[in-house]
């Protein structure tokens, strides 16, 4: 198995607005302990945050300054790519779920449905999760360092729908 490795690094700051980031409670210096808090602060349940427009402003304007690269959009996360294989391609909750499971296995799928002209998701999903996987699993080998290429799995496929 391999892993991906991932360095990030956090700065903490304090920005200048009247409130905190995620309420709208007071951030003024010197008040007694435990007064600048709101029902989001202690988490109570059914409170909903919302995002203080001026701490975001002032984060960017601070990104922009030092010379930061910042994203305009952040990868796919698993769980929406769940959702968007359940709605998509028509699969169940438990494919989508198998399917996602690392970065790698979720490419390997894409690039299987992308290469069939008719594509079967279902088939090409129930392909990769079982004969596939069970492959992979006994050769002790990562979906990544499959033997078989997403293109060879998807020009097999058509073969098995079209009975040849």
């Amino acid at each position: 198995m391999q892993w991906e490795v991932v360095i990030g690094l956090e700065i903490h700051t304090q920005l200048t607005t009247q409130s905190k980031i995620f309420s709208g409670a007071s951030t003024a210096f010197g008040a007694a302990p435990n007064t600048q808090a709101s029902a989001v602060d202690i988490a109570l349940p059914g409170v909903l945050p919302v995002l203080n427009r001026g701490a975001v402003e002032r984060g960017i304007q601070f990104g922009l300054a030092v010379g930061a690269q910042i994203n305009k959009a952040l990868p796919e996360l698993p769980q929406a790519k769940q959702a968007r294989y359940q709605v998509d391609f028509g699969l169940s909750a438990y494919d989508a779920a198998a399917l996602t499971t690392s970065r790698a296995m979720a490419d390997y799928f894409e690039a299987t449905v992308a290469a069939r002209h008719q594509p079967d998701a279902k088939l090409a999903a129930n392909w990769i999760m079982g004969e596939v996987s069970a492959a992979l699993n006994k050769a002790e080998l990562d979906i990544a360092a499959s033997p078989v290429t997403a293109t060879a799995l998807a020009s097999l496929l058509g073969r098995i729908q079209d009975g040849t």
